[in-house]
């Protein structure tokens, strides 16, 4: 009987090894050859992107659900959903006007869980209405944060801008531009702007007494003072003129400069001496 000793090195010294080794060697090579080809095939040929909308992708909590079941961690989860807002924001426009929106949602849960979270007001405000475009969105959310911040002067100046140049909302649009047209961070266009969006409105003796404070704040003879001017003296014509061809009682028959208005013999109509356009909003396009 022979020993295991010498079976192994029958084994080792017969055909059969051989061939087995050559066989591993060969499968050894072929991976080899696969793997090098799959690689170089991989540098040479770009896969297409697969990319997800993140309106799809999104997670969003039930907001009431939360507020139940936090067990006192308010804070840690509002946290936690801000981070994750911002790491996740997209550029996506969202024109549905459905309050579906996954970044409206997750402001308005950060808000529910945490009312006085003041930068996903300002912040989710201003990023809704003009990066996502989703004007119904901005506007609850700054309302909501208006209701916990009344006086705070960007979220109103937000608000106003919001519903003059995309809600088309020019009596809101007055109402809170009106509650920061003195506030020292107010830009220096606002009282100008304010007084056109009044006179549009058909209010031109509000518009008229607003531009009179700025106008009496420059320096005499400057350009600014003298475009005032000019648009003091196109209000006040509208109003007298008005007046005067409604055949009204107590009108001025003078213009801002103190020229009398001229009357047509003929037509028996009343002009001013200058050139004026009235001053309003032009109509959008």
């Amino acid at each position: 009987m022979k020993s295991s000793t010498m079976i192994n090195k029958d084994f080792f010294s017969s055909d059969l090894y051989y061939k087995t080794k050559l066989n591993l060697l060969t499968i050894i090579f072929i991976m080899a050859v696969i793997l090098f080809s799959l690689n170089i095939l991989n540098f040479k040929f770009t896969l297409p992107a697969i990319n997800i909308d993140k309106q799809v992708s999104a997670i969003n909590f039930n907001k009431n659900i939360l507020e139940y079941i936090n067990l006192g961690n308010k804070r840690m989860i509002v946290s936690w959903l801000w981070i994750q807002t911002l790491i996740e924001s997209d550029i996506s426009h969202y024109k549905k006007n459905d309050l579906n929106s996954w970044m409206y949602l997750r402001f308005d849960t950060i808000t529910t869980l945490d009312p006085l979270f003041y930068t996903a007001y300002s912040y989710g405000g201003l990023y809704l209405s003009v990066i996502k475009d989703d004007l119904l969105g901005a506007k609850l959310l700054l309302e909501k944060g208006l209701k916990n911040f009344p006086k705070d002067f960007a979220l109103i100046f937000y608000y106003a801008n919001l519903c003059y140049f995309e809600l088309n909302d020019i009596n809101k649009a007055i109402e809170y531009f009106s509650k920061i047209e003195s506030h020292p961070q107010a830009p220096s266009y606002l009282r100008s702007l304010l007084a056109r969006m009044k006179a549009t409105v058909g209010d031109s003796e509000a518009a008229f007494n607003l531009l009179f404070t700025s106008y009496n704040m420059q320096a005499e003879k400057s350009p600014l003072k003298e475009r005032y001017q000019n648009f003091l003296y196109a209000i006040r014509a509208e109003i007298d003129l008005n007046c005067l061809n409604s055949k009204k009682n107590n009108c001025n028959k003078n213009d801002f400069l103190g020229a009398p208005y001229i009357r047509d013999n003929l037509s028996g109509i009343y002009k001013a001496q200058n050139n004026w356009t009235p001053f309003k909003i032009k109509e959008k396009k």
